[in-house]
Order: structure tokens, then sequence, then C-alpha cells
């Protein structure tokens, strides 16, 4: 549902934005040991990979915590637990995006030494990131048992309807030898 269109959605935009990123930013996805820390990123290596595996970090852990809590408070509240969740990932992502992308001019009206470097953006991304990572596998476990219980429910359906059929079935043969 909502999780896995937000999930492909924020991932590919992410794959499709990081030439873009590499472009403006080089310091924080090359390896260069010596470029100033105030223009670049303190751990290019962790920068570059933190915004891949920080969602699929979350979703493992979503899958264990969300999973089992939604065991207990029930699956619509569960539902509800992982759509919040997301949202509040996909927004935090979003604020990230707006508040701290802009900021890297370092005029006389920034007071927040941190809002102007890079890897601060990065880092909030990745964080941001795993939190909806952490929604997206809550909503695995409630996906996987409500298609269970709709297949029981099917096979039960299915087999109602074989019995009614050999029963059918056997009262025919009844009645025509019977006769």
């Amino acid at each position: 549902g909502l999780g896995l269109f937000g999930e492909s959605y924020l991932l590919f935009s992410i794959g499709t934005l990081r030439p873009l990123w590499e472009a403006l930013y080089p310091l924080c996805f090359s390896s260069n040991e010596d470029a100033d820390p105030a223009t670049s990123c303190p751990h290019p290596y962790l920068t570059y990979n933190s915004l891949s595996y920080s969602v699929v970090l979350g979703v493992m852990l979503g899958m264990v915590i969300v999973g089992t809590l939604a065991g207990r408070i029930g699956r619509r509240n569960g539902s509800l637990l992982t759509a919040s969740i997301m949202v509040a990932g996909a927004a935090a992502l979003v604020l990230a995006s707006l508040l701290l992308a802009g900021n890297f001019n370092n005029d006389d009206n920034n007071n927040n030494e941190d809002s102007g470097r890079p890897d601060v953006l990065f880092m909030v991304m990745s964080a941001s990131l795993f939190i909806f990572g952490i929604g997206v596998g809550g909503e695995y476990p409630l996906s996987a048992s409500l298609a269970s219980e709709r297949a029981m429910a099917a096979m039960k359906e299915r087999r109602r309807l074989e019995e009614q059929q050999e029963r059918g079935g056997n009262r025919s043969r009844t009645n025509m030898l019977s006769s």
C-alpha cells in the first residue's frame, strides 16, 4: 500500500538525486582526507552509504519492533502507527531538505554553525530515512498477516463449495440408484 509506494518513491528519488549531490558536494562523496572540514563531510564513506542503508536498517527494525507491537495493539492500530511513522519520516526528510539544503551560504544572519555544513544535511536525511524505514518495515508483517487471513478465508469458502458439490453429487447418485 502506502508504504511500498512511499518507499519506492523515496528510494528511487535518492538514487536519482545522488549524482546531483555528488556534483554539488563532491567532498562529501569522495575519500579526500586532506579536505577542509568546514566545507566537506568528515566521513564521506559513511555519508555515501548511510543514505542507502538507513532505510534498510529501519525496515528490518520496523519488522521486528512495530510488527511485534502491532500484534499487541491490534492490526488497525498497528496500521495507523506504521502510517504515522512513515508520514513523520517523510515530513522530516522534506523539512531537512527545505531548511538545511538552502543554508550552505555562511552569511552573517546564519547563527547556527552546523546548518551550513552539508554533512549535517545528509545525517538528518539518513535519520529521516531510517524513521521512514521503520514505518515501512512495520507494514510488512501487517500486510502478511492480512493476506494470510484472507487466504484462509478463501480456502474455507472453497472447501465449503467443494463439500456442497460432493453432497449434491452424492444425493444425485442416491436418487438415481433408488429410482
